[in-house]
């Protein structure tokens, strides 16, 4: 089950650096009240690029963000469809809103992402 709030993607198209939904958190700090998961799974298979490396970004407000987390650059051949292609708890400090960076290297010919905070370990 997923809460509609806490989705950044769903089967978002990433063929060339951009940003999912921000989502806010109504509150700074540790608003999320219980431990999280932030779930990025590919929706559909990726080609053309050499590699995507997903942000977690965080602000204050809805319109400037600072990175507080990342990935390594994801390979094409790890982005599969139905892949869970980053899984980590959400980190504590956030401020009130959030949102992904799918930062793209190459030229992405297909790809596409659906990314959550879920209860779920």
């Amino acid at each position: 089950i997923m809460d509609k709030n806490l989705i950044f993607s769903e089967e978002q198209k990433i063929t060339a650096t951009a940003n999912s939904k921000v989502v806010d958190l109504k509150e700074p700090g540790d608003a999320v009240g219980q431990e999280l998961t932030l779930r990025v799974v590919s929706a559909e298979t990726f080609a053309g690029l050499t590699g995507l490396q997903i942000k977690v970004q965080t602000g204050e407000t809805s319109e400037t963000f600072e990175d507080v987390l990342m990935t390594p650059s994801l390979q094409a051949s790890k982005l599969a469809r139905g892949n869970e292609v980053f899984v980590v708890r959400v980190p504590k400090g956030l401020k009130r809103f959030v949102r992904l960076n799918y930062a793209v290297s190459g030229t992405a010919t297909a790809g596409a992402v659906t990314a959550f905070m879920s209860k779920e370990p």
